[in-house]
C-alpha cells in the first residue's frame, strides 16, 4: 500500500510539474480535515513555494502515518538507513598500505644506544615523526594525534582540516549500524581527507627526509654502536624511505587526477554561461565537495545545539564558533570567498526561539499538538534560512535550494519522533580530556533523543542546499 501511495504521490506531483503548475508544499496531510484546521491554514498557506522541474528532482518523499514529507534525496537516503539499522555495528577499516611493513620494532632500543645521550629523545621523535608522515597518507584519521579526547582548539575552528580533526575521535566512539557507516563510506572519508591534507603531506615528506638524514649522520658519527646495530638502523631507514617514496607517489597521483576532475567540473559550469570563483583545495571534485559538506554541515549544526563535545562554553560561544566560523568554512568550500558571509547569516537566523515547538506535540505542558508544532517548526525554518537565501539571490546564485532546506525543518523533527530514533550516544571509555570546562567526561550526547536527530537533519539539509546553490555558479546582471 505504501508503494502505491508513493507512486500516486510522484505521479500527481510530477504531472503538475509538467503542466508548469509548480507550487510545492514541504509536506502533505493524508487527512484533508487536518489541513483545513483554522489554526493551521494560515501557516500552511505560507509554506508554499514555486519550484522548477530541476528543483523538484532534488527531493524525495517519505510516507509517514498521516502525512507525506519531502527531504532532499541525500537526506532521505541517510535518514531512512538510520531509522532502519542493521544488527551489526560498523568496524574500522585497515589502511590500503602499511608503512610499518618490514620495519624492525626494536629500532627504538638501538637508537637509544647512540653515544650522545642528549640526542636520544630527539632522534626517537624524528624517527616516529617520519613514520607518522608516511602513515598519515594512508590513514588520514591520524591527523588528530595532538588532540586530547573532547578537546577543541580555537586554531582548529579556523580551517577545514581543523574542523574535521575535532570530529575524528568522538565519531569513532558512536555505535552506528554498519548499513549506515559502511566500509565504502569510511574509505571515501579517508580518501577525501587525504586530498585535503595534500599541502601538509608535502611538508611532512620534506621534514621526514631531513629527519632521517639527521639520524643517518648521528649513526655514522657514533663509535659506541656495533656494526650490526649501525647496519640495522641504516637498513630500517632505507625501508622507511621506500615507504615514503610510495606514499609520495600515491599522493601526487591522486592530487593530479583530482585537479583535472575539478577543472572539468568548473568548465561544465562556465559552459552554461555562469560564473564560479576559484575554490579552496583545487584537487577536490564537485562530488567530493558535496560529500564533505553533507557530513560536516550536519555534525557542526549538532555541535551548535550543544552536543558531541563537552566544550560548549555557552550558547553564544557555540553560535560564534560552530555557526559563524564552521559554516563559513563549509560555505567557502563550495563558493569561495564570495560565500564567506553565509555562516554569519545562519547565525542571524538563530535569534528566534523554537523550543515550544520542537517536541512535536509530545510535551503536554506546551501549547499545540503534533500538526500545529510541525507547521510552526516549518515556518521557523523559513526564518532560519531567509537571510542566507536572500544573499544568495543578490549575488546571482540560485536561492531556491536554500529555501527548500528551510522548509524541511519541521519534517526533520517529526520524522525521528515517528521512527523512534534515539539512543545513539558516544560510547566513550577512555581517559578524560585535560582542560575541559566543568571537568568530567569529554563527550556529551550526540543523537540520544529525537530533537538531536532533528538538529542533525537540519544541518544536513543546509549542507545539501549550500552545495547545490554555490557549486552551480552565479549569474551577473546584464551578462549573457
Amino acid at each position: 500500500m505504501k508503494k502505491l501511495n508513493l507512486y500516486i504521490f510522484y505521479s500527481v506531483f510530477f504531472y503538475f510539474i509538467s503542466l508548469k503548475a509548480i507550487t510545492l508544499l514541504p509536506y502533505k496531510y493524508h487527512d484533508l480535515e487536518v489541513a483545513n484546521r483554522n489554526d493551521i491554514v494560515p501557516i500552511y498557506e505560507k509554506l508554499k513555494i514555486d519550484v522548477s522541474p530541476h528543483h523538484a528532482d532534488l527531493l524525495k518523499p517519505i510516507i509517514l502515518k498521516n502525512k507525506t514529507i519531502l527531504f532532499f534525496k541525500e537526506v532521505t537516503d541517510f535518514y531512512e538507513k538510520a531509522a532502519h539499522p542493521s544488527t551489526q555495528t560498523w568496524k574500522k577499516i585497515e589502511p590500503q598500505y602499511s608503512c610499518l611493513n618490514n620495519l624492525d620494532q626494536n629500532i627504538n632500543n638501538i637508537i637509544n644506544r647512540i653515544e650522545n645521550n642528549n640526542l636520544h629523545q630527539t632522534l626517537l621523535q624524528k624517527w616516529e615523526s617520519s613514520i607518522w608522515a608516511c602513515r598519515l597518507v594512508f590513514e588520514a584519521e591520524l591527523y588528530n594525534k595532538d588532540l586530547a579526547p573532547g578537546e577543541v582548539k580555537n586554531s582548529d575552528l579556523n580551517n577545514l582540516p581543523g574542523l574535521i580533526k575535532i570530529l575524528i575521535d568522538p565519531m569513532s566512539h558512536i555505535p552506528f549500524a554498519d548499513n549506515l557507516v559502511t566500509p565504502e563510506l569510511l574509505h571515501q572519508m579517508r580518501f577525501v581527507f587525504t586530498k585535503i591534507l595534500y599541502t601538509e603531506h608535502i611538508k611532512n615528506f620534506k621534514k621526514a627526509s631531513q629527519n632521517l638524514q639527521s639520524i643517518i649522520n648521528e649513526t655514522n658519527r657514533d663509535t659506541k654502536l656495533s656494526s650490526d646495530e649501525r647496519k640495522n638502523i641504516l637498513t630500517n631507514i632505507n625501508i622507511l624511505k621506500s615507504h615514503l617514496k610510495r606514499a609520495k607517489k600515491y599522493i601526487e597521483e591522486i592530487n593530479s587526477f583530482g585537479i583535472k576532475q575539478a577543472q572539468k567540473d568548473r568548465e561544465s559550469v562556465l559552459k552554461l554561461g555562469r560564473f564560479r570563483d576559484e575554490l579552496p583545495y583545487p584537487n577536490l571534485s564537485d562530488n567530493e565537495r558535496r560529500f564533505i559538506t553533507f557530513w560536516l554541515s550536519q555534525l557542526y549544526w549538532r555541535l551548535r545545539g550543544g552536543g558531541i563535545v563537552t566544550r560548549s562554553d555557552s550558547t553564544h560561544w557555540r553560535r560564534l564558533n560552530y555557526t559563524i566560523k564552521a559554516m563559513s568554512i563549509i560555505a567557502k568550500l563550495n563558493g569561495g570567498e564570495r560565500a564567506a558571509n553565509q555562516g554569519f547569516l545562519f547565525f542571524l537566523g538563530l535569534f528566534k526561539g523554537y523550543s515550544t515547538f520542537f517536541d512535536m506535540g509530545r510535551n503536554q505542558n506546551q501549547i499545540g499538538d503534533e500538526e500545529y508544532d510541525l507547521a510552526k517548526m516549518t515556518e521557523r525554518g523559513i526564518f532560519l534560512v531567509n537571510k542566507s537565501a536572500q544573499s544568495l539571490k543578490n549575488k546571482g546564485y540560485d536561492e531556491v535550494p536554500m529555501k527548500l532546506a528551510g522548509l524541511q525543518m519541521g519534517s526533520c523533527y517529526i520524522y525521528p519522533y515517528e521512527k523512534h530514533m534515539n539512543k545513539k550516544r558516544i560510547d566513550y571509555t577512555g581517559p578524560q580530556a585535560g582542560q575541559i570546562p566543568k571537568a568530567g567526561v569529554p563527550y556529551l550526547g550526540f543523537l540520544e533523543y529525537e530533537i538531536d536527530w532533528g538538529e542533525n537533519c537540519v544541518g544536513a539539509a543546509i549542507g545539501v542546499a549550500l552545495s547545490e546553490s554555490l557549486l552551480n555558479g552565479y549569474e551577473l546582471p546584464g551578462v549573457q
